[in-house]
């Protein structure tokens, strides 16, 4: 039951990142047209990792742009709630999710332990991309897990370093995408 696209209704990119969004370059992806939607279980987790991403001049100098590109969601989380409030909220994981373009791994290694950072932080959100039929933007890195693991499952979108001109290039291109989306459809209850 998957919704539509916001692209197919605003004909702009949409990329959405579930957790901490660790190393996205926020005004890069907006300059190009990348909406950027993030879901976090707090929203101050959220902006201070937004805060540490970006200077203090260029968030001034650009608010007009991230306020654009930018968007805070509430969280598709519960907190001491019951397994029935839990399985309430989590059914309507693909019907958000599934309306973005892709979703976002993490960006670089923001985290300072590599091993746990590749292997357990990073992938866990894997699984509910694949789950809303989403390709995954991950910067290359080969003999990672959570790198290998996307081209494993023909879902990766890679980002060159930090090239948000491909990036952009490489979401817009329709049958790339749709391919991407198509198998992360089939390994979604494989995975």
């Amino acid at each position: 039951d998957f919704p539509e696209k916001l692209s197919a209704a605003t004909g702009e990119l949409h990329t959405v990142c579930i957790g901490r969004p660790f190393g996205i370059a926020y005004l890069a992806a907006a300059r190009r047209g990348i909406h950027v939607h993030l879901y976090g279980n707090q929203f101050d987790d959220i902006y201070r990792t937004i805060a540490r991403d970006l200077s203090l001049s260029g968030a001034r100098r650009e608010a007009g742009l991230l306020s654009r590109f930018l968007h805070v969601h509430r969280s598709l989380q519960t907190n001491d709630g019951s397994w029935e409030d839990v399985r309430n909220t989590k059914s309507q994981w693909v019907r958000e999710f599934a309306r973005y373009d892709a979703g976002w791994s993490y960006i670089g290694s923001p985290l300072p332990w590599e091993i746990l950072d590749d292997k357990g932080a990073i992938p866990n959100r894997v699984s509910t991309y694949l789950l809303a039929g989403l390709p995954i933007i991950s910067d290359v890195r080969p003999g990672y897990y959570r790198y290998d693991e996307l081209v494993r499952l023909g879902v990766n979108i890679d980002l060159d370093t930090d090239d948000y001109d491909k990036l952009a290039h490489r979401l817009a291109t329709e049958g790339r995408t749709r391919e991407l989306r198509e198998n992360a459809i089939r390994e979604r209850a494989r995975y």
